[in-house]
């Protein structure tokens, strides 16, 4: 397995390709899908961490819609924190454990290794971008849906 992992925090659905994305919308799900205001990850690069929402909110959906309230979003952003962290540290020789949780992501960890100092950046930066519009949204919103693939 080889593959070209796409770490970037999109926000325009528009300039997506392909239907390989998790869906990241403020509020509760609206039974719609690429909104504007929602945030896309594409679903490879969200495997590489889905071992966190997994833990946090246990009815985690792969393949559909997974309403979670701000509460659990405080913990799952304290993960992701501990991540990144954990990333920064893995690129002065440590070595990350990525929870990949049940995903079925086999392979993934090895693929990214590969690579691993600059994927370690990457996704990193998009942990740190992640954090960072959850923050705001979690202001006026008490729930943040993940619409799976």
């Amino acid at each position: 397995m080889d593959l070209a992992f796409d770490f970037r925090f999109h926000d325009d659905p528009a300039l997506l390709k392909g239907t390989m994305f998790v869906e990241i919308t403020p509020g509760p799900y609206k039974k719609l899908h690429w909104q504007p205001g929602s945030r896309f990850i594409h679903y490879d690069t969200f495997c590489l961490f889905v071992g966190v929402f997994e833990q946090r909110f246990p009815p985690y959906a792969h393949y559909g819609p997974s309403e979670i309230p701000g509460d659990t979003w405080k913990g799952i952003v304290s993960d992701l924190a501990s991540l990144q962290n954990d990333l920064t540290v893995a690129r002065d020789g440590g070595q990350p454990t990525l929870p990949v949780g049940r995903s079925g992501a086999v392979g993934l960890s090895a693929c990214f290794e590969r690579d691993a100092v600059r994927h370690r950046a990457a996704l990193g930066g998009l942990i740190r971008d992640f954090h960072a519009w959850l923050t705001q949204t979690l202001r006026s919103h008490d729930v943040v849906t993940v619409l799976g693939i």
